[in-house]
């Protein structure tokens, strides 16, 4: 089976930047071979006494060519780190472009228990200097012998300063000025003390008082063989071989029982217990191995319980990245697409469409995502109104769609009026496609195309119609209601926009259109006396949507009204299945208007033979 992650870059050990109360440990740059996605993972080590509660890190990702392509802030919160505390390198951080393949990381602040906080403009966080080994300094195993006895047993380790830090031969990070916070030495009298000469004068003089020692320790030993009887010095040997045999079968027995008991506990996913069974044994078999294997999946274990609880809880990003920070362990993979799927449900529910969806497509064929994926349609889902400092404004208007994707209702939303309340208005539609919609008292009757065809209410008014051969109207005339008395009448081109507008007194208004392809521009409203009065500018995205409309009277922007719309998804799986069942019906309604067509046309041209009269010829005659 594939990894699931790919290493693409490993980032320097250690970095720091001055003044700095922690150091970047460790971090590295893996690959989710199952959605592609890139993501960054860092361990930070505090060297500070005081408690860590928050940070906060800016990662910037590098193209192969080491061009910049993202730059991601990234906070670890509620944290309880302490001196000589790591962390982070469980957590995930995802990049939002996935061409990068290298990063670089820099902390820009940090925030304590306490209260206070360190902050950071620097990007320039660097890796320390490599501590080098005591045995490369003093090659003379018994010079590092006597070093550590001049110092302390801990020394493995040249100390040395870097920056505002000085280094430990414990190997502990030290402040400038302070003693070791682990064994408690100074670093002048650490470098003091690596005196090779002074060293070596001691070392002698050590190796020969052991010397000493040794032959002092042996002459007694001599003395009593000497003094011992025979059958003593033959006796007692035999008797410490025997018991010395004895008590080896017994603990070797004994270490055995315990090691298959500790295997037990290891197989039965009992990590805690295995691991201090396996402790106790100390060096016996591989027990060292596995005390070190039971402690890492008791750790896995602890990690995977702790996310399958963010999951049930609701919590699915914390969850996505914990199983995520688990790696192959069991099912964690599976249980990261499973958040990511349950979190897509809840916003479904929630009515995020947009963000359901981007979630449905980028889990692909998990589950049914891709089958939900396809339910959602592109629709207008707002449209916000800006007027000028007349009118309160703006006002947002909401719409509601069906799961078939047909328009089912728009709400006003009053928030800027604090005296008017939010409005819902509802779409009734007939069995032909077409609709009514009623509003402020006022019922508004269009066809299945969308055109007026006539009010009723609070306003009554008749409407005529007439339409260009192609079937795009070309004017609407407005009457009062049982009379011919003409209120207004809007003339249209053949694309659809009004391009003179004349009122009950005569009085015309042209409208000069700007086309860029099929798309309206612009509108230029021009008076009696070809005065521009105003213009309508229109702008529309990629897919040639129209996403705003401005206003503007007598040219003055200041009392500019501006509607932009905006698009998004909306969940409507019977969309596609209804306009596909529209469509057909369209066609077979064409066919059948054909079908009559071509009968009545032969209908015709048989009438017309039977009532015609022979030709009469001179042939016929004969």
């Amino acid at each position: 089976m594939a990894e699931r992650y790919t290493r693409l870059y490993t980032l320097p050990e250690n970095l720091y930047t001055e003044g700095a109360p922690l150091v970047i440990a460790a971090g590295a740059l893996l690959k989710d071979n199952q959605t592609g996605k890139v993501l960054a993972q860092l361990k930070y080590r505090s060297i500070c006494s005081r408690p860590i509660r928050a940070i906060k890190v800016l990662i910037t990702g590098y193209d192969m060519a080491k061009a910049i392509v993202c730059r991601e802030e990234h906070q670890y919160l509620d944290l309880e780190i302490g001196r000589d505390e790591y962390w982070g390198s469980k957590e995930a951080v995802y990049l939002p472009d996935r061409s990068v393949r290298s990063y670089s990381a820099a902390v820009l602040a940090v925030y304590y228990a306490d209260g206070g906080s360190y902050v950071s403009d620097s990007q320039r966080w660097e890796p320390l200097q490599e501590q080098a080994g005591l045995d490369t300094k003093l090659w003379d195993k018994e010079l590092a012998k006597q070093y550590r006895i001049d110092t302390t047993p801990k020394s493995v380790f040249v100390p040395m300063r870097q920056k505002d830090l000085w280094l430990c031969a414990c190997g502990e990070i030290n402040r400038d000025g302070e003693r070791c916070h682990v064994c408690s030495q100074e670093l002048d009298t650490l470098i003091a003390k690596l005196d090779v000469d002074r060293l070596r004068e001691e070392k002698t003089e050590r190796l020969r008082r052991e010397e000493e020692h040794a032959s002092a320790v042996d002459a007694v030993r001599d003395a009593h063989a000497k003094k011992a009887k025979k059958i003593a010095l033959i006796a007692v040997p035999i008797a410490l071989i025997a018991a010395a045999a004895i008590v080896f079968s017994v603990v070797s027995s004994k270490n055995a029982r315990a090691y298959d008991d500790a295997l037990a506990l290891l197989e039965a996913g009992r990590y805690n217990e295995a691991d201090v069974a396996f402790t106790k044994l100390g060096n016996y078999k591989d027990s060292a191995e596995k005390a070190e294997e039971a402690a890492g999946k008791g750790q896995e274990n602890t990690a995977y319980t702790k996310a399958c609880k963010l999951l049930e809880d609701g919590s699915f990003d914390e969850a996505h990245d914990a199983f995520i920070a688990l790696g192959d362990y069991e099912d964690a993979a599976e249980k990261a697409l499973e958040a990511l799927y349950q979190k897509a449900g809840k916003l479904l529910e929630d009515g995020s469409f947009d963000e359901a969806q981007a979630l449905y497509t980028e889990l692909g064929d998990y589950c049914d995502s891709a089958q939900l994926a396809d339910g959602f349609v592109q629709r207008m889902v707002s449209m916000t109104t800006s007027y000028d400092e007349s009118c309160s404004g703006p006002l947002t208007t909401t719409y509601a769609y069906s799961s078939d994707g047909v328009l089912l209702s728009e709400t006003r939303l009053y928030s800027e009026y604090p005296s008017m309340d939010d409005q819902t208005y509802e779409y009734e539609y007939a069995p032909d496609g077409s609709y009514t919609l009623t509003r402020d008292q006022v019922s508004s009757v269009y066809d299945d195309h969308g055109n007026l065809l006539g009010q009723g209410g609070v306003f009554q008014y008749d409407y005529v119609y007439e339409y260009y051969d192609d079937g795009t109207m070309s004017s609407c005339t407005a009457l009062a209601e049982g009379s011919e008395d003409t209120l207004w009448i809007e003339e249209y081109d053949r694309h659809g926009s009004m391009d003179r507008y004349i009122e009950a007194d005569g009085t015309a208004y042209d409208f000069v259109n700007t086309y860029k392809g099929e798309l309206l521009y612009q509108q230029d409203k021009y008076d009696a006396n070809s005065t521009l009065v105003g213009n309508i500018k229109y702008e529309y995205d990629g897919d040639g949507r129209l996403t705003k409309k401005t206003v503007i009277e007598n040219g003055n922007v200041s009392k500019a009204v501006v509607t932009d719309f905006v698009y998004g998804y909306v969940y409507a799986p019977d969309a596609k299945a209804t306009e596909e069942a529209k469509k057909a019906a369209e066609e077979e309604a064409k066919l059948a208007a054909e079908a009559a067509a071509q009968s009545e046309e032969a209908d015709s041209a048989e009438d017309a033979a039977e009532t015609a009269e022979p030709e009469v010829t001179a042939e016929a005659v004969q």
